[in-house]
Parts: C-alpha cells; structure tokens; sequence
C-alpha cells in the first residue's frame, strides 16, 4: 500500500469510527470526539485542561502527560507526508487541512487549500479553513485571511432552509444540526471581527504608531463599538461591569463563545485575558455561589496570565491590576460550596459507625480466631466424649 494510499485509509477510518464529531470555530473536522475538544465548561479548571491537551498537538516534543488525541494527529501527518496527499472526497481534505493547522504547519495548510478555494469559491467551509490557515501564517500570507473570511461569511447562508442538500451532507458528518450551523455562523462573525482588527494593529505597528493594549474587540454595540469590561467610573471592578455594557454582550453564550475560539487557538494568551473578562462579567447574571464561582474563574485566568515567570507581555499591568482586584475579592468569599453529591457521600462517611479498613481486618482477625478456637474446643470434647463412651462400652462388656 502506497503512503498516500494509508493516509486515505486512516483519515477515512477515522471519519467514520470517531464516536461525537466535533468542531472548532474558523476550521472543522470530523473525527475528533467532544469530550476532547470543545465542551464548552464554565468551570475554568475543566477548560483548562482541554486546552492544554489541544495545545500539546503542535509540540515539537512529547509532552509529559500522555494525550490520545496528539496520537491521533502525530499519525494522520505522519501518512500524509511531506505533500499534499490525494484524498478523494471534500470532507476527508478538509479533515487534513485541520490536521496541518493543529500541527501548526500553517503555511503547508494555506497551499493545500488554495487550490481547494479555487475549486470551490462558495464553500463556506473550505473558505474559513483557508481563511484560518492564512492567518496564522505568516505575514505574507495573512494579509488575505480578511478577505477570505469575508467571503466564506458572504457565502454562509443565513438560515438552515437555504443550505444546498450536498453542503447539508457534508456537516451531517461534522455533526452538525440546525443549532449547531446557527452558533458556528454567528462564532465566525466573532473571529472575522478578531481578524480585521488584529490586522488592523500589525499595520499601525509597521508604521510604528501606538498601539492599545486591549481585549479584541469581538464583541460590540449596534453601531460596531467595542463592549469595555469596566464599571461605571471606567475601572476594573470584581464581579461587575457597567450595565449598559453588560446589556450588549450575547446573552448566555458570550463565554462559549471565546472558549470556541480558544480551542481553535489554544495558545493565545490574548484571548484567555478577554476569557477572564467575560467570566467576570458573568457574575453579574449569576447569583451566591455560583456569582461567587465566575469570579474565582476570573481570579485563576488572571492570576496566570500575571505570572512573573510566564510568557505573557501583551497587557501585563493590566492583566496584573485585575488579578490583584479579584484576589481580594475571592479572600472575603465564602469557601467554595461542596456539589451536592459530593456532600451526601461525605455525610454518609461522617454519620457512618463503620470502623476504618485498618480497624476492620484487626476485628475479622479477632473474630476468626476465636470462631477458630471454639470450634477446635468443641471438636476436642467431641473426640474426647466419644473416646470415653467406647473405653466405657469396652469395660461393660
């Protein structure tokens, strides 16, 4: 079997053996399970560690902790090898595309798929894979990211109705359904917003004019102004935002929305710090503990982003300020409450008269000693009666 032959193979057994499809916003695959990539979690930990195993995909090196989906990936490329393999159908390209992005080989992505766009310059899904490609590449290549991206919106219909039964075929092996196609659209709207002004910014820098170190700005007002994550009085405070301002970010799924984005760009440190924002700002809809939750969200994002040792330059004074406010906040909180499961089953042991293990085998010993001992006892007088009856039979007779 040739190589290109093997890829084809094992990117088609993968596509159709993976138990949840899955996708991630601005470029999609089939045959990565949800529970590795994108449950969306409102617990931070949780999210945290599904970027951490996504992030591992690109290292050059093993990472210490052993993570299936790298595997996976590692093999998908490793049968594609240095070229473009020869896959026969739209959705096993665009499978490998996703496996050349998540390996960060961004420039071998945005040469696999340009003749791909060209083919199929109305295929929503193949422009915003070529979209993502070429913007993270490198510069050469980005200066078209916007462009694409605007056309793979262009061409994303707006309704579920108006998606071509060929094209409808294709997500149903992403596992896609009608809500599924309405978040993904509006996600991208996010992601173009995030890629117009971060080009915006590289071009201000070229010039050498000042640039603000802000959160991207994806999200905005009716008018396109961007949403400011500060109180009344224009400054950073624990729990709250100003109303107004709450009032304009997506009701219910503005977290989900920058954790998608997240876990197509598990390594953006920019991105965690408007993730930190949002949870923040969630405390507002929320109400006792889980308030009190969002806000040590918050608390742990910044209080990564702030580390002296870590990597992050971009916002640092800021990213420092608002961990410093929301380490305060979280020392006069209550101590996080137990889950109600969790509760029940420490209850159960603190009410329970059961000795410890170690006290138990000590009592089975005791037991079955003694159980020995009186059972041997008996069986000695047993022998001993029946000795005496014969003795006394024998002298009778």
């Amino acid at each position: 079997m040739s190589r290109y032959a093997a890829c084809i193979g094992v990117i088609a057994f993968a596509w159709g053996m993976a138990p949840s499809p899955s996708a991630q916003a601005g470029y999609y695959s089939s045959f990565d399970a949800l529970e590795e990539t994108h449950r969306y979690s409102r617990d931070y930990q949780v999210f945290s560690d599904i970027l951490s195993n996504l992030g591992a995909i690109a290292a050059a090196k093993d990472p210490p902790v052993y993570t299936p989906i790298r595997q996976r990936y590692l093999l998908l490329e490793a049968m594609g090898g240095e070229s473009p393999v020869n896959l026969k159908t739209l959705g096993q390209k665009l499978d490998y595309s996703a496996v050349l992005i998540r390996r960060a080989r961004y420039e071998d992505a945005v040469q696999f798929l340009r003749p791909l766009a060209e083919e199929q310059p109305r295929n929503f899904l193949v422009l915003t894979h070529y979209a993502t490609a070429q913007f993270l590449a490198p510069r050469e290549f980005q200066r078209q990211s916007a462009f694409y991206m605007m056309k793979a919106l262009d061409n994303w219909p707006k309704r579920w109705e108006d998606v071509k039964d060929e094209q409808k075929s294709l997500l149903a092996t992403l596992g896609w359904h009608e809500t599924d196609f309405d978040r993904y659209r509006r996600f991208e709207v996010y992601f173009d917003r995030l890629i117009k002004n971060r080009l915006k910014e590289d071009e201000l820098l070229a010039q050498k004019k000042p640039v603000e170190e802000v959160v991207d700005p994806i999200f905005t007002d009716d008018a396109g102004k961007p949403i400011r994550f500060v109180n009344e009085a224009g400054a950073f405070e624990a729990g709250r935002i100003a109303r107004t301002e709450f009032e304009k970010l997506p009701k219910g799924e503005a977290i989900e929305a920058v954790e998608q984005i997240l876990i197509w760009m598990p390594h953006d440190q920019r991105l965690l710090w408007l993730l930190g924002e949002v949870f923040n700002a969630s405390a507002m809809e929320l109400k006792g503990n889980q308030s009190n939750d969002a806000i040590r969200n918050a608390h742990k994002i910044f209080d990564k982003l702030a580390d002296p040792l870590g990597s992050v330059k971009f916002g640092l004074n800021e990213t420092k300020s608002r961990r410093d406010a929301l380490k305060e906040a979280v020392k006069k909180m209550p101590p996080p409450a137990i889950p109600e499961g969790l509760e029940k089953l420490l209850n159960k042991k603190d009410n329970d008269d059961t000795p410890p293990p170690e006290q138990q085998s000590w009592q089975h010993l005791i037991v079955a000693f003694f159980t020995g001992l009186a059972i041997g006892l008996f069986t000695l007088w047993q022998y001993q009666e029946m000795r005496r009856r014969r003795q006394a039979r024998a002298q009778g007779s």
